[in-house]
This record gives structure tokens, sequence and C-alpha cells, in this order.
């Protein structure tokens, strides 16, 4: 058996107090001991510094991505999403696309694009989550049935994000969304299974990464370089191929 490793390019596309004291000066105020509650709650408190990292130390050697998604980029290729407010339980549509193949893949049913999908921001406490919308079944806003199809439709979490900080001004948070873009989210692991005669493929993480991010007013394209290994002897001389996700607020309407 040969070792062989598969890279594969994955290119994204995101397209959618004070306190008053008051004394009587009739009288003079009696000393408090200094270990009575009117002392311990005078003395100063600790600073709060916050449930998040400060913005600044989460963004230090970052390069910002103006875009639909503004993406800060870091040397190490690290992808930070910077979302804001108005950003979180809307729809917006994303698009997996293979801009660069192997030939022969699309014989075995490797598609060269996947239908546009419809996702979603949400926020669970410290988390953002990207939620894969159902959009077969809808009902008019108001209308009984809407009830029904909103308790009985579900949606599916493809990710989940901790939230690495937040602005103070702006209310913006940050999410690292890196283990998400260096993924087999399209499962091109079990397409590739054909080349080694039906045995798993395995992403190796360690040697997959981020290498482009491209913002534009109504688009944000995140290109990833992935690798995938896998021990037999492959059929086919694979040596690269490109998975382009692009997400777009024109590429699906919201339902």
């Amino acid at each position: 058996m040969h070792a062989k490793l598969v890279a594969l390019s994955l290119a994204t596309t995101l397209t959618l107090a004070s306190c008053i004291r008051i004394v009587d000066e009739r009288r003079p105020a009696s000393p408090t001991p200094s270990g009575s509650p009117a002392a311990a709650a005078a003395a100063p408190k600790p600073e709060d510094k916050g449930a998040f990292k400060p913005w600044e130390e989460v963004l230090k050697d970052t390069k910002p991505v103006e875009g639909f998604l503004k993406v800060h980029q870091k040397r190490d290729n690290t992808v930070y999403l910077e979302l804001r407010p108005d950003q979180f339980e809307k729809d917006f549509g994303m698009v997996l696309h293979l801009s660069k193949g192997v030939m022969g893949m699309w014989e075995q049913g490797a598609p060269q694009d996947w239908e546009a999908r419809v996702m979603r921001f949400r926020r669970v406490g410290d988390h953002i989550q990207l939620v894969h919308r159902n959009p077969r079944y809808t009902a008019n806003a108001g209308s009984p049935i809407r009830n029904a199809v909103e308790d009985n439709v579900g949606h599916a979490v493809v990710a989940t994000f901790k939230i690495e900080s937040e602005n103070k001004t702006s209310k913006h948070l940050l999410v690292d969304a890196t283990p998400f873009f260096v993924s087999d989210y399209p499962d091109l692991a079990s397409t590739l299974k054909f080349y080694y005669a039906g045995k798993p493929v395995m992403l190796e993480r360690e040697k997959s990464y981020v290498a482009k991010v491209a913002g534009f007013p109504k688009n944000t394209e995140i290109d990833a370089d992935l690798a995938d290994f896998n021990d037999a002897e492959a059929d086919a001389d694979l040596e690269a191929d490109d998975d382009d996700r692009d997400l777009s607020d024109d590429d699906l309407a919201a339902k």
C-alpha cells in the first residue's frame, strides 16, 4: 500500500453608576468598623474585564477584508468573521462550487456545483450558530398555518462558533470561522473513496488552510486548500481540486 495525499482547494463566498451618600451634618458620623457590611460596600470593586477578549487583542496581526461579511485574516491564515447585529436572523445564500477539479471526478458523482442553500447566523448565549434553513415549506406571516410551519419544520445547525470578542461601541462580534472553512462540509471524502477502492478518506487538517479571502459589496469569497489522505494506493492520479463555497444575499431571496 502507498500513502496518497490529495490536495483540494476550498473556496467559500459569503453573500449576506454612580453612588451618592447623604450624611446628617447635625450629628457627627460615627466611624464605621472596617469589617462591617457598609465598609465592604464602599470598597472599590475590581474592574470588570468582560466575558470576551479585548477587540484589539483578537485582531492583532490581522488584515481586514471588506465585503458582504467583513473578514479579518491573520498571518497564520486564521479567519475571523466580523458580524453586525443586523446580520443575525436574516437569510442569505451559500453556494458550494469546485472551481478547480480533477479530470473525471464529475463522472463519479462529485458535483461541480451544489444547490444554493439558505443560511442564517443566530446568536445563542456566547456562541454564534450557522444554520442551514429548510426553505421547502413557508407561509404568509401572521397566518394560522405560519405557526404550524415554524413548529414543525426543522433547520440544521451546521457550525457553532465561540464569540471571541465584542466591540464595545458598535456591538459587532468576532468569531473564528476557520474550523468551518477548513473542513469537509460538502463531504468530498465520500466521493474520493471511489479512487481508493471504497476505503475511507480522511481530511488532513494540519495540512489544510485558508488560502485567500476576497470581499465584494454583495458577497465574500474564501478559498481554502484542503488535503485528504488515504493509506491505499489510488486508482487515479489525483492532483488538486477546488471547492468553491459561495454565500451571497443575491443568490436566494428570503422566504
